[in-house]
């Protein structure tokens, strides 16, 4: 009891509470001041003169006032002091504060910078820049999203502090990352639901671009509502990414056209097993990227060889792959991986997707022919026959596609050749 009364006494002694009671604690001291002098007068003399009461209150009126004034002032004076010095201290904090947070953020670019130039991988920049950026805002969800040869799909993606279901809906959304409003709103009801609304967050997307404002991607960031976003910081982090990343897809691209196979244009083995690794490293990562691999295999070449020629062999494999071309998107890698046997990895394909593209190649082979010449202007008219595998890393493990795509082309191989003896 004993303290909180003697807090409530601090809490009134100010400057404020004491002069808005000004009059009446005047008045208090004056009827104080005339009841004990009448009291002690009337003691002594045993009477009462009214010019006593007149005496008393005039009296401690002029003697109160100064003394109460001078009170009202030195409070006064104090509270400015103290109010100054926790300013002055407030400053100092913030000002220790945000020194402190510009040299975080400076060693984060530098970082960042530092890691850009030495990261061979487009996805290990990404982790990296993710990873500075969590340590200037350690709160915050980021995310960035790398287009392919086109802004329709995902060439790299990567995220920190994000939900499942975020992660998905980025991935799934890329295409509508160009105007992302429509995917901000489902982002936001995915936060809502996931956090109770104390933990609200706002969703920024800032577009990486490169030259000839050529979109790349976006760093995606998830912000608490009572925090403000540093556009500065960020302008910083995009302008870095933005142009380190343009340089990553440009060197990328000059290794895809160095390891091309010279008899059909596309890509050859050794491409494609760095691609593959890649894109393995990816799905472990986060199982919402898939890839799928199709294993195809020319029927029947050996005997084009042995009845025509190789140069007539050689026919059949380019034709073979201008069929793969015109079945595939532009980025999917195409590959020749031996004689007669493609390989094909597609990036940010699932099963179904797969499925279609299976069925389009069967709808191409099916009225493709070839003529082969043997001898002056001798020729015959050869159907054009390939096995197929197929296999989705949503089905198996990332590592096991490939050779799960090789198993389901030679039992396809297996059917071929018991209905068409004539082929080997």
């Amino acid at each position: 009891m004993l303290p909180s009364f003697r807090k409530v006494i601090e809490n009134s002694l100010n400057y404020t509470n004491l002069r808005r009671i000004t009059f009446p604690f005047i008045a208090a001291v004056a009827l104080v001041a005339d009841a004990l002098a009448s009291f002690f007068y009337y003691w002594a003399e045993g009477s009462l003169p009214a010019g006593i009461h007149i005496a008393a209150i005039g009296s401690s009126v002029l003697i109160s006032i100064p003394i109460y004034w001078a009170t009202l002032y030195l409070l006064k004076t104090l509270e400015e002091k103290q109010e100054a010095l926790i300013l002055a201290q407030e400053h100092e904090a913030s000002s220790s504060h945000e020194l402190k947070k510009r040299n975080l953020i400076f060693h984060s670019l530098l970082h960042t910078s530092i890691s850009m130039q030495q990261s061979k991988e487009l996805s290990t920049l990404l982790d990296h820049t993710l990873n500075d950026l969590n340590q200037i805002f350690p709160d915050w969800g980021f995310a960035i999203v790398i287009y392919g040869a086109r802004e329709t799909s995902v060439q790299n993606f990567s995220s920190i502090h994000l939900l499942a279901e975020e992660q998905t809906l980025i991935i799934e959304g890329a295409r509508s990352l160009s105007s992302p409003y429509e995917l901000t709103e489902k982002l936001q009801l995915v936060t809502r639901n996931a956090y109770d609304k104390k933990n609200r967050h706002n969703w920024m997307f800032a577009p990486l671009s490169g030259s000839e404002n050529k979109k790349l991607g976006y760093l995606i960031i998830k912000q608490p509502l009572e925090t403000s976003i540093h556009h500065d910081v960020v302008s910083l982090f995009v302008d870095q990414l933005s142009v380190t990343a343009e340089n990553r897809l440009l060197l990328l691209e000059l290794e895809r056209l160095a390891n091309t196979d010279a008899l059909t244009g596309i890509y050859n083995r050794n491409f494609f097993q760095k691609e593959l690794d890649s894109e393995i490293a990816k799905a472990s990562k986060n199982n919402n990227i898939a890839f799928s691999i199709f294993v195809v295999d020319i029927n029947g070449l050996k005997r084009i060889n042995d009845t025509y020629g190789h140069e007539e062999g050689d026919k059949l494999i380019i034709a073979v792959a201008n069929l793969l071309k015109k079945s595939f998107r532009d980025y999917d890698v195409i590959t020749r991986s031996g004689g007669d046997e493609f390989v094909i990895l597609c990036p940010n394909t699932h099963c179904d997707d797969a499925l279609g593209v299976l069925n389009r190649i069967r709808a191409l082979e099916k009225n493709m022919t070839l003529a082969h010449y043997k001898g002056g202007n001798t020729h015959q008219i050869e159907p054009v026959r390939i096995s197929i595998g197929v296999a989705c890393s949503t089905e198996t493990s990332p590592e096991n596609v490939l050779g799960l795509a090789d198993e389901n082309m030679y039992e396809d191989k297996k059917r071929f050749y018991a209905n068409n003896s004539k082929y080997r």
